[in-house]
């Protein structure tokens, strides 16, 4: 069992944080997380000295007691993912030392769109730890390289020239071909359409008659009448358990 800590005293910021982790738990990891948030640092130390396991930490930097819980946390855990909150009452040389040694920043105000872009890194470098090779879609968005298990993929689908990929609740675009990514693409997947590509493992149910399919999340997606057939191929022999 892994864990998910935010100690800051913020409640909005508590649940935004909590939300779009929670999110990336349900794409990146098969494991259970139990997820904790604390308002003060005397009880986050509370929950320390219980010995509990703490994966990942999101740690208000600004109070008094702030960089001292990490000091802690990093004495005992080296290993642990740690995300220092700060704005300008803290310094980098506060931040930089070893004992320290912050994993990624959330700088205050809370930019709604930076912190998303943080908790992407983050997840993104526990692909890179914990998931095989094989088993995650590598692609780049504005030069950037990102990664996606492919079992969290719903959906690709190309617009104007551009190619979409949809997760539960995101979706990021990138450039390449349908017919690039129809060839590399592993066999949980099949084209449907000129413009789709779905995972099979993501169908809840097909209307062959009425050219269309249903995923799990409600989306329906149209079944192209030259791809007829290969649908019902794969789905002859397909395991949607």
């Amino acid at each position: 069992m892994h864990a998910l800590v935010i100690c800051n005293q913020e409640k909005l910021e508590n649940e935004f944080l909590k939300k779009i982790n929670m999110e990336k738990i349900r794409i990146y990891s098969k494991e259970e997380w139990m997820t904790y948030a604390f308002r003060d640092t005397k009880e986050f130390m509370q929950f320390t000295q219980k010995g509990e396991r703490l994966d990942l930490l999101y740690m208000d930097a600004t109070k008094r007691d702030g960089l001292p819980c990490v000091e802690r946390v990093r004495r005992e855990d080296d290993k642990a993912c740690i995300v220092l909150i700060i704005d300008d009452s803290v310094s980098i040389q506060q931040i930089v030392r070893p004992s320290v040694k912050a994993d990624d920043l959330i700088v205050r105000p809370m930019n709604l769109s930076q912190a998303v872009m943080t908790v992407d890194r983050i997840w993104d470098s526990y692909a890179s730890q914990y998931m095989k090779r094989e088993d995650i879609f590598h692609f780049e968005v504005e030069k950037e390289s990102r990664q996606v298990p492919y079992g969290a993929i719903w959906w690709f689908e190309i617009f104007k020239k551009d190619l979409y990929l949809h997760v539960e609740h995101e979706k990021y675009v990138f450039k390449g071909t349908m017919q690039g990514l129809e060839a590399d693409l592993p066999d949980m997947f099949l084209r449907i359409h000129r413009s789709l590509i779905v995972n099979l493992r993501k169908i809840q149910s097909v209307s062959l008659g009425e050219s269309k399919l249903t995923l799990y999340n409600g989306v329906e997606l149209p079944i192209g009448r030259l791809y007829k057939n290969a649908v019902k191929e794969r789905l002859d022999c397909i395991n949607f358990e």
